[in-house]
Formats: structure tokens, sequence, C-alpha cells
């Protein structure tokens, strides 16, 4: 039976917050998400990480609870204060099944339903498919992204080959340079542009559909992860030994180094890349696990701000 909450759907609590879920389920009468976004007299406003930092410390610091795996405090909801749950893979559902004449042209969820077409006219199952971000949350304006959440492996290889199929036969367009330029922008990735551009172009999880663009994530259950101890901020090169995980939240390598057995990121601009056999040069917080073994972690937050993770050439 699949949890009731799960990662990336979203909870809003009777004060006026807006949390996406990072983990499956209920841990410890908690649940565990990142603060997105607040309810003001307009509507949701959306915060950055260092806003929606500020704002649980100075109003809602009960919910900063520690959590041992990360050695870090990150916001923990106890369910008492959920207000309302909102389903990525419902909402999706319920959008999906409105006649035509109740969609507006050009609207988000007219959109969606154009992309999520293609995608299952191509084999892509409609119940593995969730929506999220905004549009889940009723929070989506004109210059919203559509965010997708494939919850297998295998459903969102699939996702990504018919997502390119789409784009190939017109359907639905690549990025422009100009697009790109945007999202590097916007992310403030700590690498230079044509890196950057270079990077994303090969994950095939985007595409732009009438100006919009479309992200595709992956979700599946991952074993918990150990609890790791912070120990100091480095650069490491070595060789990408395993990247089965490259996709998945957070996203994890193997890789071959004298020191650090396996990188670890948060970030989705990290995610998806390095590949296995490649070299890559990261930066990031090296954790000791209990077994005396160590991980780099890229980035503590969405942003991954001074920190990076590249493929290299030596």
């Amino acid at each position: 039976m699949s949890p009731i909450f799960r990662a990336r759907d979203f909870i809003e609590t009777h004060s006026g917050l807006a949390f996406a879920l990072i983990v499956d389920q209920v841990e410890g009468e908690l649940l565990r998400g990142t603060l997105r976004y607040r309810r003001e007299a307009s509507g949701w406003v959306k915060l950055s990480t260092a806003e929606a930092q500020r704002c649980l410390q100075r109003d809602h610091p009960a919910l900063l609870v520690h959590e041992p795996r990360f050695d870090a405090i990150l916001p923990g909801i106890p369910m008492q204060q959920v207000a309302r749950h909102h389903r990525a893979e419902l909402r999706l559902g319920e959008i999906m099944a409105l006649a035509p004449n109740q969609v507006e042209a050009g609207s988000l969820e007219h959109k969606l339903r154009h992309v999520v077409t293609q995608l299952t006219r191509r084999g892509v199952q409609l119940e593995c498919i969730g929506v999220t971000g905004s549009l889940l949350l009723g929070a989506h304006g004109a210059g919203s992204d559509l965010d997708l959440v494939i919850r297998s492996t295998s459903r969102f290889e699939a996702a990504r080959v018919a997502l390119d199929e789409a784009i190939r036969a017109g359907e639905l367009q690549p990025l422009d340079s100009a697009q790109w330029r945007a999202a590097w922008q916007r992310r403030g990735a700590a690498i230079e542009f044509e890196r950057f551009l270079w990077h994303q172009r090969r994950k095939g999880v985007n595409a732009i559909h009438q100006g919009t663009k479309i992200d595709l994530g992956l979700w599946q259950p991952v074993a918990p992860l150990r609890p790791g101890v912070k120990e100091e901020e480095r650069t490491i090169r070595g060789v990408i030994t395993h990247d089965q995980a490259a996709f998945e939240t957070p996203s994890r390598w193997r890789c071959d180094h004298e020191e650090v057995a396996e990188l670890l990121t948060w970030s989705a601009t990290y995610c998806g890349q390095v590949r296995q056999g490649e070299r890559f040069e990261a930066r990031g917080i090296v954790e000791r696990l209990e077994d005396g073994s160590r991980r780099l972690v890229v980035g503590g937050d969405r942003e991954a701000k001074g920190h990076w993770l590249v493929m290299t050439e030596d």
C-alpha cells in the first residue's frame, strides 16, 4: 500500500505555511519538509531558502528539529498542525479528468494536459505521474514551471525517453540558450554557465511548451540514510563507480577516492550530474559515518551555494 504522505506532496499548516515533503510518511509523529510558501493577504508567497529559514527561526522555532541523519536542524511538522494535504498524483488526475471546456486555453492546467498526453501516448502510465510545485498548491502564476514527479526508476527512464521523443516530434520544444541562462541565474549555481548548460542538456529532464518550462523529477523510497557528522568543507576529485541513484532524492553516487566513498546532494542543480566511469570534481561538506567511512554532501540546501559537482576530462 502506498503511504498516505509522500515526498513531493505539499502540506499546509493552520498557521499558513506550505511545506514540500522530502520523505515519505510520518517519522516520530513529525512530517519532514522544506518550507516553500507562506500565505499572506494577497495569496501564497514563494520563499527562498534564506527567507524560509528566517521565517521559521523568527516565527516558528518549535518546527526546527535536529535531524541526526544529516547532523542538521530541519523542519519537523507535527501532524496536528496539518490543515490540508495536497497529493501530487491525485491533483494531476483531477486536472486530466476535466472536460476540455473546463480548462482555460493557455493556462498552466491546459499546458499540463498537453505535456502529460505526450507522455502517456508514448507509454508512460498516467497513474505513475504526479504534479508538484506551485500548481499542486494552487500558487502558480503566468511564469510558473510545470514540475512532474515520477515514482519509480523504470517509469522515470521511460518518461525521459518519451520527453525526448515528444521534442523530436515537435510536440514539445527544447530549452534555448536564453531559457537555460535564466535557469542558471535563478539557481545561482557555483559553476560557469557553459559548464552548467552542458551538464543540464544531457540529463533529458527538461522541455518547453508554449513558453513554460517542464521539469521531470524522480522519487522512489530509498533506504534510510546513515547518520553523519560534519567534518570540513573540501574539494575532491575521483571517478564515479556507481550511478544508479543519480536521479533519486537525495542523489547519490559511489566513487573511487582515497577518503570519500560516496557523493550526495539534495540540489536539483546537481541531480543526475555525473555518470558511471566519469571523472569528477566536487566541493561540499565531508561527513563521517558511524562505520568510519566518509561521504561528501554537495550543498546543504536546494541552491547549494558555493558547492559544485561536475564531470572533468582529467
